[in-house]
């Protein structure tokens, strides 16, 4: 049985993460939000014996091993969609995160090997070196926010915002067109001007 988010605890996620042009599902965003509060633990030298059922283990490659309980990517006690969920890490193993180092390009899935058992539920699969460095890679700043929050979202724009917004002080500004892209929203709602055009053309008329 997986353990329960017995406080709202933060966790430190990238900020290459949280800015990523990317288009997950709810379910798939549940699955990162594990793996960054698992290699923060992993950061700070915490023994895995404390997640109940969920353990991360180093082969001689520095590939990540992770066992996880499905219930760890589930809303609450009372979501049993299992379903979504297989549908989530059937998705994040097609996914995939390319990066550049010096003349070599990089392109690694974000989970391989995904097994996951019926009868317990229990679900295992493995993470490259390069994903797992860019869950940890803090060099374009970070964002931390609260574990419980995030995975009772029931949309992933409000995740991404939450994301974005928990923790400043001080005002964000940014372009409609580059939120758009964050969100990969490019086809799925017209440009502002358009928008506007319409809002002008439909207001009510004066009396």
């Amino acid at each position: 049985m997986a353990r329960p988010i017995e406080e709202n605890k933060n966790v430190i996620q990238s900020y290459m993460l949280t800015a990523a042009r990317y288009d997950f599902s709810v379910y798939e965003k549940r699955i990162l939000y594990r793996l960054v509060e698992l290699a923060q633990a992993e950061l700070q030298g915490k023994d895995f014996v404390e997640w109940i059922g969920m353990k991360v283990e180093t082969n001689l490659f520095g590939d990540k091993d992770i066992t996880m309980p499905v219930r760890c990517i589930l809303a609450n006690e009372e979501d049993n969609n299992y379903a979504k969920a297989k549908k989530a890490f059937k998705a994040m193993s097609s996914r995939t995160i390319e990066q550049t180092k010096g003349n070599v390009w990089y392109l690694d899935h974000m989970l391989e090997r995904v097994r996951v058992n019926l009868g317990t539920g229990v679900a295992k699969f493995r993470v490259s070196p390069n994903v797992w460095n860019i869950v940890l890679d803090f060099t374009k700043g970070y964002r931390k926010y609260e574990l419980k929050t995030t995975m009772q979202f029931k949309s992933v724009y409000s995740m991404r915002f939450y994301e974005l917004l928990s923790g400043q002080t001080k005002p964000l500004t940014y372009p409609i067109e580059e939120l758009r892209k964050m969100l990969c929203l490019e086809k799925k709602f017209q440009p502002i001007p358009n928008l506007e055009k319409k809002s002008h053309r439909y207001s009510p008329k004066r009396t």
